[in-house]
C-alpha cells in the first residue's frame, strides 16, 4: 500500500483490505528526477527496509524480521475504510530489541 501525499494518509490509489500487512511510501517518490506514485516505487522501501534489518540482525529469520517491521511501524488508518496497518519505520524497527512472533496462528 502506498501513502499520498498528505503525510501518513493512504493514497486514493491504494488497495486497502485486511490480508494486507505493512504500509510504504509510495507516493511522490523522486525516482531518477521523476515523481513516480505507485506500489511500484512502495515495494522497493519494504525491500531495502529487509535487507537493512537482515543485515542488522543476522540471527533473525524472515518471519521475524517481517513482525520487527509491524511492531515497530506506526499506525496508520485508512479513511476510506477505517483498516489500521503499520507504517515501515525501519529506525524504529532497529531500535527493538528482538522481533518475538506472533504465534496466534502457529497450527
Amino acid at each position: 500500500m502506498d501513502l499520498d501525499v498528505v503525510p501518513d494518509r493512504v493514497a486514493v490509489f491504494s488497495n486497502s483490505a485486511q490480508f494486507l500487512d505493512i504500509l510504504a511510501p509510495g507516493a511522490f517518490i523522486n525516482a531518477g528526477g521523476f515523481n513516480v506514485p505507485g506500489t511500484s516505487m512502495a515495494a522497493p522501501h519494504v525491500a531495502g527496509a529487509v535487507a537493512v534489518l537482515s543485515e542488522a540482525f543476522p540471527n533473525e529469520s524472515p518471519d521475524q524480521i517481517l513482525q520487527r517491521m509491524l511492531n515497530s511501524g506506526d499506525p496508520i488508518t485508512d479513511h476510506r475504510n477505517g483498516i489500521t496497518k503499520p507504517r515501515l519505520n525501519l529506525g524504529a524497527a532497529l531500535e527493538i530489541e528482538s522481533a518475538r512472533l506472533d504465534n496466534d496462528n502457529f497450527l
